[in-house]
């Protein structure tokens, strides 16, 4: 039951996984942190934000996981 509960619960998460790797890594991670209060900070150069069509796209899978409200 458990597994099955796990199962249903990371197919969830999809979304919420795959927009985390939509531009190099830790860019999308960072924000998703920052929008969630874990204050990541900024990319250090030569990194810089998500583009705009992506910070909307991460904080809509973060309201549809749940994580933060509208």
């Amino acid at each position: 039951m458990l597994k099955s509960y796990l199962i249903v619960f990371f197919i969830s998460m999809l979304p919420l996984i795959e927009l985390l790797f939509c531009e190099v890594n830790p860019i999308p991670v960072k924000y998703a942190m920052n929008v969630l209060g874990w204050e990541a900070g900024e990319c250090r150069l030569p990194l810089v934000e998500p583009g705009d069509a992506h910070k909307e796209q991460i904080e809509q899978a973060l309201q549809a996981a749940g994580l933060i409200k509208e």
